[in-house]
């Protein structure tokens, strides 16, 4: 079997265990009796759902992203705490942020950007890898991420990367909302 075929019989068996408008709570508690070949895959795929759609959800309330109490944020977290085996690198800087691991947020992205830096030598990363990577997941992020994010984007040379995250450093150290549509 090609890993193409692989994916698009993962993709088929987790439409049929994980139907269209599933409840997330149902969706966990389903993926937890599972035992198919499948387990880690379907960790992962619930695992990335579950976490866009938390972002995707969080608005700036003058608290971080992290403090807010969320159910799809313990479900995130128990779904990776006892069931994922494996992350990408991402993944783990995703994990590692919404668990309030911070220390380890910018090491997992210096790892990505690294990774990224031997696989796409001859292309830097564009404004939609940065919103896709970084914004979409970090929002407000903890005190200094932004500027850490700068600062190692600085080293790897990446521009885009390092005036968007000086950008959202400024935006999100605003004191009020008009001074942040300013920005």
């Amino acid at each position: 079997m090609t890993e193409e075929e692989r994916l698009n019989d993962i993709g088929k068996e987790f439409d049929k265990y994980f139907p269209p408008g599933i409840s997330w709570e149902k969706a966990n508690k389903k993926l937890r009796k599972y035992t198919g070949k499948y387990k880690n895959d379907f960790t992962k795929i619930l695992a990335n759902m579950i976490i866009d759609d938390y972002c995707a959800g969080y608005y700036r309330y003058g608290k971080k992203q992290t403090d807010i109490k969320n159910p799809l944020k313990e479900i995130y977290l128990s779904i990776c705490d006892d069931l994922l085996s494996d992350q990408t690198y991402l993944e783990e800087a995703i994990y590692c942020f919404i668990k309030g691991i911070n220390r380890k947020v910018i090491p997992c992205i210096d790892k990505i950007f690294k990774d990224f830096e031997e696989n796409n030598k001859d292309e830097p990363p564009n404004e939609e890898y940065f919103c896709m990577m970084f914004l979409d997941h970090f929002k407000e992020g903890y005190n200094g991420f932004w500027k850490e994010l700068t600062d190692l984007s600085r080293k790897y040379g990446y521009e885009i990367c390092t005036e968007l995250s000086d950008l959202m450093d400024k935006f999100y150290s605003c004191k009020d909302n008009n001074s942040a549509i300013d920005m």
